[in-house]
């Protein structure tokens, strides 16, 4: 039976990914390539965000961060609560399907380096005028992730950006299978330009992430496997 990629495919091939590149080049050097790689990861999905909100005629502005997101989680996978001021906005992450896959696995150690990457990679990749700042992680030892943008919106402004969500109807949405191989592509990209050979690094994981979910390829572009 085929299986639909979800984020726990998602969360242990990356996990996988920064354990092989430790094994292979050290951990010094592997966890500093995999640093690089999660934030070109998250550089390249805000930069597509950008560029939706362009093509739905939005601003490049808060609302349209919110708006023009690319990942999708089911009913009770994450939570988190989101509190919109007029000049700063706060997330506070409460469950995180990423994190809880990744301890299930027993790959949190590996994993636990997305939440310091990636989310400052998506902001300056949308280049929406504001900053963020990660104030704490689950991986750096919080019982919670908190996120604080350097900008808000107003009462009114919350209201069309509701309506519009409403409008758009997750058409932005990427699959799970299209960000494995983002995964794939950004990790392959990183370091081959830092003169590694990336072949023994993407073998490993992959070959560990197929012995793990036998009926998935993340290379694929479908959004079944």
């Amino acid at each position: 039976m085929k299986q639909s990629l979800r984020i726990v495919h998602h969360a242990i091939l990356y996990a996988l990914l920064c354990r092989s590149a430790w094994e292979q080049l050290g951990r010094e050097e592997g966890e500093a390539l995999m640093d690089r790689a999660t934030f070109l990861y998250g550089f390249r999905r805000g930069r597509r965000m950008a560029q939706n909100a362009r093509k739905y005629g939005a601003s490049n502005d808060l609302a349209g961060y919110f708006l023009f997101g690319e990942l999708s989680s089911r009913p009770g996978e994450n939570h988190s609560v989101l509190e919109f001021q007029e000049d700063q906005t706060f997330s506070k992450v409460e469950r995180c399907a990423w994190a809880e896959a990744w301890k299930q696995y027993g790959l949190w150690e590996y994993g636990k380096n997305y939440c310091r990457q990636v989310d400052s990679g998506l902001c300056a990749g949308y280049n929406g005028g504001f900053y963020l700042t990660v104030e704490q992680t689950m991986g750096g030892g919080g019982e919670y992730c908190l996120f604080r943008w350097s900008d808000g919106l107003t009462k009114e402004e919350l209201e069309a950006m509701e309506i519009r969500r409403k409008e758009l109807n997750g058409c932005t949405v990427q699959s799970y299978a299209f960000h494995c191989r983002e995964l794939l592509e950004v990790t392959k990209e990183t370091l081959e330009a830092a003169g590694v050979d990336a072949a023994p690094v993407l073998r490993q994981a992959t070959e560990e992430w197929k012995a793990l979910f036998p009926d998935c390829a993340p290379e694929e572009a479908s959004a079944t496997c």
